[in-house]
């Protein structure tokens, strides 16, 4: 793992954007108390339309620099989970928060004590033409706004410790594996940065290991991590149930605009295809000629010694080649980007294990790698780039209120690229083994994304929902649960280890309560978008270049609709299953004429 000292700077982060010096922080830190105290001002004063103006106008002012302090220290600890000085400023910074949380607690409340007739007059005033849709919300969130009382009290509770901190500080920093042992007799570090290299290796044993080696950790942990994920469960029901929500899910839909009716056509049209999915696992254990499949084996290239292994800079080239479809502007974010320090490439210690896009509002998007050559750094680096020139665009189309998007929009873009660079390498080998490593890639993506997500998406209906219904729920319950999906999902063909029902605590998305769901959504649009890109073309491609900038213009699932998606009409999961079952007969009908 290389010392993050010996790194070239191009490779890195460049965080002085933030601030150059401790001196600059400081000024930020009583900058944000001095507009909070802006904001205490107001309290008794949130009836008129000047006082609601200069409201929103100090809110503005204040999420500038509480995005920049926020940012600057979220990215230092991902770059370094000890770093001593981050972790006291994030310390800090959280307590600030709190107190002025607790401070401006009166402001929802007095907001909702307007009537609904004058909200909705400020509308038509052209100086809250940036803030229509925040309006709106009040009035629509009135059911769910508390007293002033009420608030502080659920503000200072936001003091204690999280459970998802912890997680993060256990899996990140503190959890350790066994070497895998490769088949030469070397010995190489399992970290959860190189887990998806080393699952995929051509050797079964390699695999075994890999997989045994990580899930034996959290096996050992598990009545710890099971009681962490539990708290975090009755957590969020206490505060969705305290804002007059039944539930997390129905608080967490709410909040996204998106009708929860999208969990029952998912989780309907996924089980429907299970036949499908099994056929094509079946169809890989018996080209990979093993005895026994196991759930490690998901993730092993069918056709061998294919794979490419570019390097960052080839990994980058080949991108911006299959993105060129959309477009100039589209490939000038990439290059601006790339050369300017916004991309963290290779792993160092303690750094993040993962991989993701820090969708900024007031300045450029950061992306965090891992990177290593292999095609599933490619497809990483091809999915956050996605997240990333889709925050550019936004930037730079709406005010600085209507920035951001949703998590379901927000996926949408980063899988339309995996999409399309499947595409562009398929279209442009001659190999036909190649064409076929590509195949299997693409259909064990759509695998991982749509049919394992939506497992994910039950596990959550059930953990959820036991906590909602107010029924007992222990360590057992959760590990039996998820060994059982697991079955269902993998069919007769597939042999779960003992310690593969454990999975489910190395999954860090569920502490983001009905998230995982937007990927299988989003990867089913950008199946059907991408199909329209390549036959289309330039019209279509325009209309989606305007779905990426639209921000929270309007909720993601009227963007969405604006494209001509629906992902509450079961007529859009056909159309993207289509593909896939299409995918699987251009495969076997490769394969047989292979044979």
């Amino acid at each position: 793992m290389e010392d993050r000292k010996n790194l070239d700077k191009r490779y890195t982060w460049d965080l002085t954007r933030f601030y150059k010096n401790e001196e600059q922080i400081e000024h930020d830190i009583e900058k944000m108390k001095l507009l909070n105290t802006k904001i205490v001002s107001l309290r008794g004063k949130l009836n008129t339309s000047d006082a609601i103006f200069s409201y929103f106008q100090i809110c503005e002012e204040i999420s500038v620099v509480c995005e920049r302090l926020g940012a600057y220290v979220m990215l230092r600890i991902a770059l370094d989970g000890k770093d001593k000085k981050a972790l006291s400023l994030s310390s800090r910074l959280s307590t600030l928060e709190t107190k002025m949380a607790q401070e401006t607690a009166f402001v929802s409340y007095e907001l909702a004590q307007n009537t609904d007739e004058f909200l909705s007059s400020l509308i038509k005033e052209n100086r809250f033409k940036d803030f229509d849709l925040d309006i709106k919300d009040i009035i629509r969130s009135k059911p769910h706004t508390l007293s002033e009382e009420k608030e502080k009290l659920l503000a200072g509770i936001g003091e204690f410790a999280n459970p998802e901190d912890l997680y993060d500080g256990l899996t990140d920093v503190d959890l350790k594996f066994e070497d895998v042992v490769l088949l030469d007799g070397s010995k190489t570090e399992l970290t959860g940065a190189n887990y998806s290299f080393l699952i995929s290796n051509e050797e079964q044993s390699v695999r075994k290991q890999t997989f045994e080696n990580m899930h034996n950790v959290y096996m050992s942990h598990n009545m710890s991590l099971s009681t962490n994920f539990i708290s975090k469960l009755k957590k969020g029901a206490f505060f969705s149930k305290q804002h007059n929500f039944k539930s997390v899910k129905q608080s967490k839909f709410f909040g996204d605009e998106m009708p929860e009716l999208v969990l029952d056509r998912l989780v309907g049209a996924v089980n429907s295809n299970l036949k499908f999915y099994q056929d094509y696992l079946k169809l890989r254990k018996d080209n990979l000629k093993l005895d026994k499949y196991y759930v490690y084996d998901n993730y092993v290239p069918v056709i061998k010694q294919v794979e490419i292994k570019p390097t960052y800079e080839e990994a980058v080239d080949i991108f911006k080649k299959a993105v060129s479809c959309l477009g100039d502007k589209y490939v000038e974010y990439v290059d601006n980007q790339v050369a300017n320090r916004y991309v963290d490439v290779f792993e160092t210690k303690n750094k993040n294990s993962g991989a993701f896009n820090a969708d900024l509002n007031i300045c450029n998007p950061y992306v965090l790698l891992n990177y290593k050559p292999s095609f599933y750094w490619l497809g990483t680096l091809a999915h956050e780039f996605g997240h990333m020139v889709n925050t550019c665009l936004i930037n730079d189309s709406q005010p600085l209120s209507k920035r951001g998007c949703s998590i379901f929009t927000a996926e949408i873009a980063s899988t339309v690229n995996e999409c399309l660079l499947y595409e562009y390498l398929l279209e442009t080998t001659k190999d036909k083994n190649f064409k076929l490593f590509l195949l299997d890639k693409f259909l064990s993506e759509f695998n991982a994304t749509v049919f394992r997500q939506t497992m994910f998406t039950e596990f959550e209906l059930f953990a959820h929902g036991a906590i909602d219904q107010e029924k007992p729920i222990i360590y057992e319950d959760l590990n039996e649960f998820y060994g059982s999906l697991q079955s269902k999902y993998f069919g007769k063909d597939v042999e779960l280890p003992e310690c593969a029902k454990f999975e489910w605590s190395r999954i860090p998305h569920f502490y983001r309560p009905f998230y995982v769901y937007s990927y299988a959504t989003g990867f089913i649009s950008a199946t059907i978008i991408a199909n329209r890109i390549k036959k289309e073309g330039k019209p279509f491609v325009d209309k989606y270049i305007k779905f990426l900038s639209s921000g929270e213009s309007d909720s993601g699932y009227n963007i969405l609709k604006k494209l001509g998606i629906d992902i509450c009409d079961s007529k859009t999961f056909e159309e993207g299953f289509a593909v896939y079952k299409s995918k699987i007969e251009q495969m076997k009908k490769m394969l047989e004429e292979l044979c």
